[in-house]
């Protein structure tokens, strides 16, 4: 991805757009910084004061029959929504 995705959000919504989706890669990068759950809640702040909505995120990749695998993508997008 070239843009992180605050700077997706602030110039999806100087040209206008109100909902938009982001890429799985966006949440993934999130996760991999230092207090992700704290980045997760300032794009979430970020859009509220820009009155933008994230109504989707292409969905997480992993294989559903690696039990471990499919524990941890889903706790990743549980707290990327909270």
């Amino acid at each position: 991805m070239e843009l992180q995705p605050e700077e997706v959000v602030k110039r999806l919504a100087k040209i206008g757009w109100k909902f938009i989706e982001l890429a799985d890669k966006h949440c993934r990068d999130l996760d991999k910084l230092n207090q992700p759950e704290k980045k997760f809640e300032a794009l979430r702040d970020l859009c509220e004061n820009l009155h933008v909505s994230i109504v989707q995120m292409h969905g997480l990749m992993f294989n559903v029959c690696v039990e471990q695998e499919r524990l941890l993508e889903m706790d990743l997008a549980k707290r990327a929504m909270r």
